[in-house]
């Protein structure tokens, strides 16, 4: 879920739409501004 962020958030190279909850799933992507991560679950 994207708090209005001014660079935004993006999952799997979707930006995500602001106030709505998104699932993460293993191997996920996750951009947060110039910062990248991604979801493992183990």
């Amino acid at each position: 879920e994207d708090e209005n962020s001014t660079n935004f958030t993006f999952v799997n190279r979707q930006r995500l739409a602001g106030k709505t909850p998104t699932p993460l799933h293993d191997n996920d992507e996750i951009k947060l501004g110039r910062v990248l991560l991604r979801f493992k679950t183990s």
